[in-house]
This record gives structure tokens, C-alpha cells and sequence, in this order.
């Protein structure tokens, strides 16, 4: 027979329920958003894209995005994307011609169409500008892109991969004119691209919640407020202008920041991106943007303001490589902040990316935060709120009653 409980061990071990309770209450954070897989007829890998209405509520890295079947266990899934800091055993050399390091003419050989080469460069601490122009005899050259820039540098490695894109385009040639009148040339060793990049899919296109242009006479700017709901990847930005005919404007992507000084607040503005709006290009910008709110300034001068039709946001499109099983029902989750890639071993498939594989779509997403959602979604009885708070109700009550008895017993 055990020993009689004293009232002080009676009141901890009431108080080590109760904060039991507490703790059971506080549900662990799960998955916010999902989107259901259209099922496949065939066993085999299959490719699924991202969409961006999913994307924008995981994490940049992917790490929180989730592969699930019917029965919520994980589907193994690779993410095939370019990696350009590491070697690859899957570059392809194109054929091209050198002018004393400035002028390269390259030959895209049997593709059908490429939107992107790859310059393997001895590394630099280094900004370079360039242009693209397309030809189909190699004496009739017409602009791809305006003056661009690469820059090279903060890489552990003697040589890097430096990616340039640009439009989806037939042409049998391309001119790589690199500016280098104000420095000594970089070292390229090889131009080519890699047989396991998508190089066919179109960049996705995302739209902002929100565009507020203001033009400043005084400052003879035009400052452009671009929201989205999310922060956003993007990749590149087309402009539609409609006025005047002819332009050249200089243009500053930027973001507000805010630091201390003084122990007074200060704004400052962080430049994102720099480029020329010229009229004579195609209006495409490559940039590297990860931002939820930011704008664009252009430069006019005594010029009158543009006028602008609409920008158009793009990001490089993120594919996933799964093994499904046919008239099987699969999810994509994301959103849950707390976990960490997961690690599967098709990660080592890399061969998977050679293959034309099939592509299955991707349902309408589904905002798991919702009441309407979470009403659809069975749950027992013990996960309920009602029964947490009156489990909670519950064991206050007793710790309060103990403790009275407590304090009587004390007195005796």
C-alpha cells in the first residue's frame, strides 16, 4: 500500500497536470496552405511544378514543402533546379569564336531554341557590362538585351559558372560583347549551357497586389510602389511603355530600411538593382530580387515622365521529381516555419533530369487557416477546443480546490 500523499505533494502533482494540459493545448505549428496532385494513370516519375500560388507561402528554400498520399506519409521528391556555384558533369560546350576577349560569337548547334549560356570564368573581384544581340548569318545582327551586368567575386573556388538569360529565342548565333575599356578582360575557358536544366519552361509570371506611381518634379523622378501579399523571387521585369517613342532612363530598384541612430530611428534606401530603361531594347531586365515591398525610381531629368502601360514581374519556375503511383491521391503542403529539409534519396537521381518525364498538374491551393477548411477536417473528439478548455476549466478547478485544502490542513 503506498504511503498517504501529503497536501504539498497532492498541490505538485495537480500543478504538474494542469501545465500538462497547458502544454497539450499549444498545438505545434502544421502546414498552412495546400494543393491536391491530379492523379496518374502509370506508376513512374513524374515532373510537378510549383505554382506561385503555393510557392509564396513556403520558404525560399523549399525546406517546408512536403510530398503527401492519402494516408499522410512522405513522398520522396527531388527539387530540379540549376546550380550554378558548383561544377557539373553535364556541361555542354558550344561551338564559338573569340575576338580579344570582348566579342564572342556562339553557335547553338542542334538546340531548337535556348534562352540562357553558362561562361565558365577563372574568379574575379569584378563587374563587367555586356550585350546580347541574335543572328542567323552572322552579319545581320539584331539586339537581344540591353546593357546588363555580371559580377563575380565572393566564390571559394579558383573558377565559377556565371549563368546569363535571356529571351526564348531561334537564333543560330549569338554576340557576347563584353565592356572592357575600363579593365583588363576576365578569363572565360568555356561558354556553354547544361543538358539538365529546363531550358524550355517560361519564367513564371506573379503579379503585386498593389502599384502606386509617383511622379516628383522637383526631383524630376518617377517612383514606382510595388506591393505583393508575400515576398516574391523575381527574377526578371518587363516593361510596356507606351510614350514617348524614343527613351534612355536610368533606374534604380530599391527597398526602404530603417536603422538606428543616435537611438532615433533613420530610413535609409538599400539598392537592389541598376539598369537602363532604354527604348531601342526589348524593355527584359534580368535582376535577383527576394522582396515584399520596393520600388523603382526613374531618373527623367528635363525629360516628360514615361508612360507606362504595365510592368511585368517574372521568377524562374521550380519543378519537383516525385515516383507516383497510379489512382493514388497526393498533396503539396508548405507553411509549416518549423521543419527542415527533408533529406530523400532520389536527391541523387540526377538522371531524372535527362528524361522527358510526364508532368502532372497541380490543383487550385487551399488556405489550410481557414474555418471553412479546417471544418472539412475530421477531428477526434480529444482535439476539439471545447474539450481543451474544459480540460483546462477542469484542472484549475482542482488546483484550486487542493490548494484550499491546503491551506486548512497548514493550520491544524
Amino acid at each position: 500500500m503506498s504511503p498517504k500523499q501529503t497536501p504539498m505533494k497532492k498541490l505538485i502533482s495537480v500543478f504538474i497536470a494542469v501545465l500538462g494540459l497547458l502544454g497539450y493545448t499549444a498545438v505545434a505549428q502544421q502546414a498552412t496552405h495546400k494543393a491536391e496532385l491530379d492523379k496518374v494513370s502509370a506508376k513512374g516519375f513524374y515532373l510537378i511544378h510549383l505554382p506561385n500560388e503555393l510557392r509564396q507561402f513556403a520558404e525560399p528554400s523549399l525546406s517546408d514543402v512536403r510530398i503527401l498520399n492519402a494516408k499522410n506519409k512522405q513522398v520522396p521528391y527531388r527539387i530540379n533546379e540549376f546550380n550554378l556555384q558548383q561544377e557539373t558533369s553535364n556541361f555542354e560546350s558550344f561551338t564559338y569564336s573569340n575576338s580579344n576577349n570582348s566579342e564572342f560569337i556562339i553557335e547553338k548547334g542542334s538546340l531548337a531554341v535556348w534562352n540562357y549560356i553558362i561562361l565558365k570564368v577563372k574568379n574575379a573581384n569584378i563587374t563587367k557590362y555586356y550585350t546580347l544581340s541574335g543572328s542567323n548569318n552572322k552579319k545581320d545582327w539584331f539586339v537581344l538585351t540591353d546593357t546588363n551586368r555580371i559580377s563575380l567575386g565572393h566564390n571559394a573556388e579558383t573558377s565559377t559558372l556565371q549563368k546569363i538569360s535571356f529571351p526564348n529565342t531561334d537564333y543560330q548565333y549569338i554576340k557576347l560583347n563584353i565592356d572592357n575599356k575600363q579593365s583588363p578582360p576576365i578569363a572565360i575557358s568555356a561558354i556553354g549551357y547544361d543538358r539538365n536544366y529546363l531550358l524550355l519552361h517560361d519564367l513564371d509570371p506573379i503579379k503585386p497586389d498593389s502599384v502606386h506611381v509617383l511622379n516628383d518634379a522637383i526631383k524630376k523622378t518617377s517612383t514606382i510602389h510595388i506591393q505583393f501579399k508575400q515576398a516574391q523571387q523575381i527574377n526578371q521585369i518587363k516593361w510596356v511603355v507606351n510614350n514617348p517613342s524614343y527613351f534612355n532612363r536610368q533606374v534604380v530598384v530599391y527597398k526602404k530600411t530603417t536603422e538606428t541612430y543616435k537611438k532615433k530611428p533613420v530610413e535609409r534606401r538599400e539598392t537592389l538593382a541598376a539598369f537602363s530603361l532604354d527604348s531601342k531594347s526589348n524593355l527584359v531586365y534580368d535582376i535577383a530580387v527576394w522582396e515584399q515591398d520596393f520600388y523603382i525610381e526613374i531618373a527623367n531629368n528635363d525629360n516628360p515622365e514615361l508612360e507606362i502601360d504595365t510592368i511585368l514581374f517574372f521568377q524562374e519556375p521550380k519543378y519537383l521529381v516525385a515516383e507516383l503511383a497510379p489512382n493514388e491521391s497526393y498533396s503539396i503542403q508548405c507553411g509549416d516555419k518549423k521543419l527542415e529539409a527533408p533529406i530523400y534519396d532520389i536527391a541523387h537521381l540526377h538522371e531524372l533530369n535527362n528524361a522527358p518525364l510526364p508532368e502532372v498538374k497541380v490543383q487550385p491551393v487551399l488556405d489550410l487557416r481557414t474555418t471553412e477548411v479546417k471544418e472539412k477536417k475530421s477531428k477526434p473528439f480529444y482535439e476539439e477546443p471545447w474539450f481543451m478548455w474544459t480540460c483546462m476549466a477542469i484542472g484549475m478547478l482542482s488546483l484550486a480546490f487542493f490548494s484550499i485544502s491546503l491551506l486548512k490542513d497548514t493550520k491544524k
